[in-house]
């Protein structure tokens, strides 16, 4: 977890996400949070739209077929 970043959040719950994170990330303006089993990532908005387009129903069946489900 060599990205990892300590934050605390504030009184309403919310965390800021340090700068340098949100440049790694190339997070400019929306944010998607998405849970993946124990943890959560979030991706710029647009490079996830861009990566869950491009995903086709055969390569997502292709994927189960891999891991076994």
């Amino acid at each position: 977890y060599s990205n990892a970043a300590d934050v605390q959040p504030d009184s309403q719950g919310r965390v800021l996400i340090p700068a340098e994170l949100l440049a790694y990330a190339g997070i400019t303006k929306g944010a998607v949070v998405v849970g993946c089993g124990r943890h959560a990532e979030i991706w710029a908005e647009e490079i996830w739209n861009e990566k869950n387009n491009s995903e086709s129903e055969e390569s997502l069946t292709e994927l189960m077929i891999r891991l076994g489900f």
